[in-house]
């Protein structure tokens, strides 16, 4: 699942997540399970391909230099609406803390990709700011 050709939105959101995860070199059962929870609920998921197989073809890639994160956060960034993207760096926040700790470069490449697709505040589909709170409050 690697070919370009079949990778589709939720690779390459499985692709920033795995990579975010990866940062400490060590990807635990604990990031594994909140990537494929982050995942589950993803509409673009081929109806033929488990939640599991996405994450490991992924993971594989990423292991493999065979796909570029910063490609991946481009493609995203372009395809998905804010409201969406919102919902992919809270995922990425989540995943970030699954392992109990959260790691400056975490919180780097999370200010990074919120910054690449333009989101600095966590707001509802009209872009109004709840309550002065930000996405990445507390980053």
């Amino acid at each position: 699942m690697n070919d370009p050709e079949h990778w589709t939105t939720a690779h390459d959101l499985a692709l920033i997540y795995s990579g975010l995860a990866c940062l400490d070199r060590d990807l635990t059962d604990e990031e594994v399970r909140a990537i494929e929870q982050a995942l589950a609920g993803w509409e673009d998921l081929p109806m033929d391909t488990p939640v599991t197989d996405i994450v490991q073809a992924a993971a594989t890639a990423l292991k493999q230099s065979q796909m570029s994160i910063q490609r991946a956060v481009q493609r995203v960034g372009d395809e998905l609406e804010p409201t969406t993207q919102r919902d992919a760096l809270q995922s990425l926040l989540q995943i970030a803390k699954a392992d109990g700790v959260l790691l400056e470069c975490e919180r780097e490449l999370i200010h990074h990709i919120a910054d690449a697709w333009a989101l600095k505040r966590l707001g509802d589909a009209e872009g109004d700011a709840l309550e002065g709170e930000t996405l990445l409050h507390g980053l």
